[in-house]
């Protein structure tokens, strides 16, 4: 166990293959960074749960090997819960059991002592805040007090890793701040955060690194500001007089990678920014008005449709 290690979570070749089906994972590397929070991306289907369920154990893989803190995974075993802090989508407990006794079952599984983990089972359901319904059943609760138990136990122990799957997800606007402030707190003090989301603009915010699975591969990986500053695709819409015309001049341009038509809007995804004076010589010489040309700022929902788009025309 190397708890220095550079990469927490590292994969070789790790594939998945189910009963009778095409590989759920095929042959994926990769490297999350020891400190960093790192964004697990991927359309439905796309691999993420076979990915996490492979990395604690629950799976075993088809071939290839997984690495936390540079043992290998070869089950579920206890020395994984010590040292990683897991959130499932999600989390369910039995319901006859209240937060402060599942807490409390939790950490003496983990060997705490009473009195540690009695501080700390009060510290947990106060950060969460659920200190209000501390002895209520929890089978009584909404999906996203639920969230928030499943959340508190993931940090009982302090562990040094975290695997989130979804984490905000079940929560509203102010139940979603407080566990993205949670999770950065986490991270402040030195904790690594693998987290899967479907919320782009929360991966953006959260997170410095991303990797982006599709189809069981790795479709891309690295940091968010090296996606958002590479030369990628450029969204532009256009906004014409004669929809019908424009498209039959621009739709055998090499560097228009895609475009849709609604009403007099075309919306296309160019090579570069540096093709559009090229669009608008065009048209305006075929009499084409042009009312507006809108360049889409690259964030990180267009760089990813990119990304997608890119892989599904090859």
């Amino acid at each position: 166990m190397n708890l220095e290690t550079e990469y927490p979570i590292r994969t070789e070749k790790l594939s998945k293959k189910y009963i009778k089906s095409k590989f759920a994972l095929n042959e994926v590397d990769i490297r999350i960074k020891s400190g960093k929070i790192t964004g697990f991306l991927g359309v439905n289907g796309a691999g993420k749960t076979t990915t996490i369920k492979l990395l604690l154990g629950l799976l075993e893989p088809t071939s290839g090997k997984a690495y936390i803190f540079d043992e290998e995974v070869k089950s579920e075993k206890a020395w994984l819960k010590k040292y990683i802090g897991y959130l499932p989508e999600f989390p369910r407990f039995p319901g006859f059991l209240t937060p402060v006794e599942l807490l409390k079952i939790y950490g003496e599984f983990y060997g705490m002592e009473k009195g540690e983990l009695s501080n700390r089972v009060r510290e947990l359901l106060n950060l969460v805040e659920l200190s209000d319904v501390e002895n209520k059943k929890i089978k009584t609760f909404s999906k996203g007090m639920m969230q928030r138990v499943g959340l508190a136990s993931a940090l009982l122990n302090s562990p040094p890793l975290y695997i989130l799957d979804e984490p905000t997800s079940g929560l509203d606007l102010l139940g979603q701040q407080l566990v993205k402030n949670i999770i950065r707190d986490q991270n402040s003090q030195g904790k690594t955060v693998f987290m899967s989301s479907h919320l782009l603009k929360e991966v953006q915010e959260m997170c410095s690194d991303i990797i982006l699975l599709h189809g069981g591969k790795v479709l891309w990986s690295g940091e968010i500001k090296e996606l958002l500053s590479s030369n990628i695709n450029t969204n532009v819409r256009l906004n014409v007089d004669r929809t019908d015309e424009t498209v039959k001049l621009i739709k055998d341009l090499s560097f228009i990678k895609s475009f849709t038509v609604n009403g007099n809007m075309i919306d296309m995804v160019v090579e570069s920014q540096d093709n559009i004076p090229e669009i608008s010589t065009i048209l305006v010489k075929n009499n084409i008005k042009i009312y507006e040309i809108k360049i889409e700022t690259l964030n990180i929902e267009n760089a990813v449709l990119n990304l997608l788009k890119g892989d599904e025309s090859e």
